[in-house]
């Protein structure tokens, strides 16, 4: 009977320390709770930094998919929030500044572009640089952009016209091609460039281009 005892006395013990230390841990966690600061986290759904005003929680802690921000205006395109780059021919309102497509000429037509005589031409924002099928190498300084053409200067390289001055006009810009025309090509000035009479005309891509055909560019 003393064994029993002493047995029962060991298991009451343990049991003890059991639901001491459990106790302690309930009363840490609820003093975490009561002393934490609630935040309101708001539904990032496409992940692109900006949290839908909309769709909040409200926790001590992030919650998975929510962020702070509450700006996004389009929960559901990740291209589209404040400060977003517009991307051409999309359609969208990329930046919700109420305008859709509102690119610049050189947003649109930048990058590598192939001509219908096997011409490469690559256009940046500063530059616009051809490799004829000739191998012949031309490029020309943009100095003025519009909605529709450039003002360029000859570089003093080039083959032919160094140093003087170009217009480029381009049509029918879409994502993957364009129309081009180089309707001035050794104009002495930009200024006589800017007073002259262009007289390319878009709606005749056969002889529209100074009596030529405009070059069609596609996307390299």
């Amino acid at each position: 009977m003393k064994q029993n005892k002493n047995r029962c006395l060991v298991i009451v013990f343990t049991i003890g320390i059991c639901a001491f230390n459990s106790c302690s841990e309930d009363d840490a966690v609820d003093e975490a709770i009561d002393n934490c600061t609630e935040q309101i986290w708001y539904q990032d759904l496409d992940q692109d930094g900006f949290g839908n005003p909309n769709s909040f929680e409200q926790s001590c802690t992030q919650p998975v998919g929510y962020i702070l921000n509450n700006s996004d205006f389009d929960d559901n395109d990740a291209t589209t929030y404040p400060g977003a780059e517009e991307i051409c021919n999309d359609f969208i309102d990329n930046n919700g500044n109420g305008e859709i497509d509102e690119c610049s000429l050189l947003n649109q037509i930048s990058g590598s572009w192939i001509d219908n005589f096997n011409g490469v031409h690559t256009i940046t924002n500063t530059s616009i640089t051809t490799s004829t099928n000739s191998n012949a190498i031309y490029l020309y300084h943009i100095l003025e952009t519009e909605s529709n053409y450039v003002i360029c200067l000859n570089d003093l390289n080039n083959p032919f016209n160094a140093g003087l001055y170009s217009k480029f006009v381009f049509t029918n810009i879409s994502t993957n091609m364009f129309n081009l025309c180089q309707s001035f090509y050794d104009s002495p000035s930009q200024a006589f460039i800017e007073n002259a009479t262009d007289t390319t005309n878009p709606g005749d891509l056969d002889t529209g281009c100074g009596g030529f055909s405009w070059s069609l560019m596609t996307r390299n």
